[in-house]
């Protein structure tokens, strides 16, 4: 059913099939939306890419919303902000390493970063990664809670003896 609300209703199979779903981030109102996997997703696996207008650095500087701004390279920057239909720019970052389960895999020259498993991801779990200490300098970050923390590890826990298993 849909909501009419275009960034809401963003359900894609992206790079390598999995499934993933733009929804109202666990880390509260003033997050925004975040992108959660609909699937199990193994550690290393590509889930989609970051893309959008590429910018050198004058241009990158002059923007005055650098919300959705990533540097690939030198002089090489992607604006995703206009681009809803990259689900990557709804990836968050909840400042807590133990909790990031993706990263970026940026690409100089190829206009593009691959987002990429960086442990075992549950099917449900929203999507965070490291948008490094420049990113936060100036804005006031939203970080996830001590017990919303506790209970993803503890998931991962309970998921890490089973992908040992499978090998």
């Amino acid at each position: 059913m849909s909501s009419g609300d275009p960034a809401t209703d963003l359900q894609s199979t992206n790079v390598a099939g999995v499934e993933m779903e733009v929804r109202p981030s666990l880390l509260g109102e003033d997050a925004g939306k975040g992108l959660f996997v609909l699937q199990a997703v193994p550690a290393g696996q590509v889930l989609c890419e970051y893309r959008g207008k590429l910018l050198c650095t004058a241009e990158a500087m002059r923007l005055e919303d650098k919300s959705y701004l990533m540097r690939v390279g030198p002089q090489e920057y992607i604006d995703a902000r206009e681009d809803i239909e990259v689900l990557a720019r709804f990836i968050n970052d909840c400042r807590n390493p133990a909790v990031h389960n993706v990263r970026f895999e940026k690409r100089p020259g190829e206009g593009r970063a691959l987002v990429v498993a960086a442990r075992p991801i549950r099917a449900g779990e929203e999507l965070f990664v490291d948008y490094g200490k420049w990113y936060w300098a100036s804005l006031r970050p939203n970080r996830i809670s001590v017990k919303q923390a506790a209970e993803i590890l503890k998931a991962l826990e309970e998921i890490e003896p089973q992908a040992d298993e499978q090998e």
